[in-house]
């Protein structure tokens, strides 16, 4: 089948790879414009970019895709057009432009966590399962008809990069087996129930910052669903202290949620929240590394 993959994540990349292995043609690679990194300000191509130059495929970026890539996209002539976490909203025009149309991997078990932190949410919120759903693109973010479903546990110490690692390895799989059914015309639709949709934003820099008002199951939560990007952090002073790994502590004394329980090597670092109290395993020093608790407080005090 002559596909155009639309991808810019690093979740993307294992998609692309097993449409390629399958023998599917992959006529372009449409990504994000390059942006320049952190270190100098030099622009830095993304890395399903980079695999896609290494592999000879055709890549086309664009600023706003709805008003530059249509008619571009249309001399492609594809059969399907397969989206990725690309990053951009689609028009309808783009959607019908392939033969079969366009489908995407979103990964949650839709109609739960539409939009933009599937992943970051559902850990955040304590869920124990989750996974991937291979649907039609439609004008309503998230909202089309679901091709198929794959659900799998979250562990529980799993980070956000980890379960985003095994969520775009199963989504991966799940994409060829149904872009084959698209293929053979053995595939089935089903609409989603609007009436169990649940929704997530774009994490934000504002987001980042722990609460410890907040319950300690909540904070470690919250922790390994930025682990290891964006990561939390909490402020002491006017240092933003990035936190990495953190454990749970019983704790049912009587004292304000945000103060340090202990912050030494044995006990190490202790912190009340709203309902019991977090112990702080990983964490960095602004222009520091990464450190865990004992060589932390080697250096400094908490």
């Amino acid at each position: 089948m002559k596909i155009v993959f639309m991808g810019s994540s690093d979740f993307s990349i294992p998609s692309l790879k097993e449409l390629i292995s399958a023998g599917h043609e992959i006529l372009a690679l449409v990504c994000q414009p390059d942006k320049p990194n952190g270190r100098g300000n030099k622009i830095e191509f993304s890395n399903i970019k980079k695999f896609a130059l290494e592999k000879n495929i055709k890549v086309l970026q664009y600023q706003k895709i709805r008003f530059e890539g249509v008619e571009e996209l249309k001399a492609l002539n594809p059969d399907l057009i397969v989206v990725v976490s690309y990053g951009q909203i689609l028009s309808d025009e783009i959607i019908n432009i392939g033969k079969y149309g366009c489908i995407n991997v979103h990964a949650s078990l839709l109609p739960k966590y539409r939009g933009a932190s599937p992943i970051v949410s559902a850990i955040m919120n304590g869920e124990e399962k989750t996974g991937v759903t291979i649907m039609r693109v439609a004008r309503e973010v998230d909202a089309g008809n679901m091709l198929a479903r794959e659900e799998t546990q979250i562990f529980k110490n799993e980070t956000g990069g980890e379960l985003s690692n095994r969520l775009a390895e199963i989504g991966a799989k799940l994409l060829v087996k149904v872009v084959e059914q698209i293929e053979t015309g053995n595939f089935s639709e089903e609409v989603q129930n609007a009436d169990e949709a649940t929704f997530t934003k774009m994490i934000k820099k504002e987001d980042l910052e722990l609460d410890f008002s907040m319950s300690a199951t909540e904070i470690y939560n919250k922790v390994r669903a930025l682990c290891p990007a964006p990561v939390a952090y909490m402020l002491k002073g006017n240092d933003k202290i990035k936190i990495y790994e953190t454990e749970i502590v019983e704790c049912n004394e009587n004292i304000p949620s945000g103060e340090i329980i202990s912050a030494d090597r044995i006990n190490g670092i202790v912190i009340k929240c709203g309902k019991d109290a977090i112990k702080i395993l990983k964490l960095q020093a602004p222009g520091g590394k990464v450190l865990d608790y004992k060589n932390y407080l080697n250096g400094k005090k908490f």
